[in-house]
């Protein structure tokens, strides 16, 4: 179900890219290949699972290009949108409209 990520193309799913500290890794981030794929979380010790998508008759975002920032944010692409999910507040929030982010860290 999880897979690796497709680098260097433009629609990279799977474990999402992680800038954070290796043992502050307690959540992993996995984009999906399919809209109803989305975007699934989960809890390396135990297990817990959390998956976000949207994908209807009318309209689907894929959820790609995904990048984990210290304090268990990601930052991704949804549709045409440059998002940021806030694990701890589970809030999306909206960056920019475009595809395809480049995240740095100071």
């Amino acid at each position: 179900m999880l897979r690796e990520a497709a680098v260097g193309t433009w629609s990279n799913h799977g474990l999402a890219f992680d800038l954070r500290d290796p043992d502050k890794r307690l959540w992993s981030f996995y984009t999906g290949y399919s809209p109803v794929g989305g975007l699934t979380i989960l809890n390396n010790i135990t297990k817990e699972r959390t998956r976000l998508s949207l994908e209807t008759p009318f309209t689907h975002w894929l959820v790609r290009n995904a990048t984990v920032i210290p304090g268990d944010q990601l930052v991704f692409q949804l549709g045409q949108q440059i998002c940021i999910f806030d694990r701890k507040r589970r809030k999306i929030g909206l960056i920019a409209q475009g595809k395809g982010p480049a995240v740095t860290l100071k």
